[in-house]
């Protein structure tokens, strides 16, 4: 299985209705001691996960600051599982640091912490350098390379 981290600018309400697209790709690291992951994020910036592999059995939970945990649901594109945020009546609360605290992701016997952490705490936390500043114009526009 493959977990990707796809970041993209947090609206102002915090809510998207579908898939933004990804002004790139996220880092995730091994916290020290190792007992979870970190996903930094800067303020202003929200993230999407890309999950490719079995889906059979697999559940990604949104632990939220305030409220109870919630299953993130999934949007699939192709063999791609996107996984946007917890559901609301208008679409999907995003994936930020005003909101989750963590993810876990768990599949078969096997579970896995993501922490959502402002960078200095992933530079601190992991030894890893933090991401550049997001890029709004980065994301993919429909050209396709040779």
């Amino acid at each position: 299985m493959i977990v990707s981290a796809q970041r993209f600018v947090q609206p102002a309400t915090g809510v998207i209705g579908s898939l933004p697209t990804s002004l790139g790709v996220l880092p995730i690291a091994a916290m020290k001691p190792g007992d979870c992951f970190a996903l930094p994020l800067a303020a202003g910036e929200a993230a999407w996960l890309g999950v490719l592999g079995p889906d059979e059995g697999l559940i990604i939970t949104a632990h939220v600051r305030h409220g109870e945990p919630a299953i993130l649901p999934a949007v699939v594109i192709g063999c791609l599982r996107a996984y946007l945020g917890t559901p609301t009546a208008d679409g999907y609360a995003t994936i930020d640091l005003l909101h989750v605290r963590s993810l876990s992701i768990a599949h078969a016997d096997a579970t896995v912490v993501l922490r959502v952490v402002d960078h200095p705490t992933f530079a601190q936390a992991t030894g890893q350098p933090v991401p550049s500043p997001l890029d709004p114009g980065a994301g993919f526009c429909g050209r396709r390379l040779p």
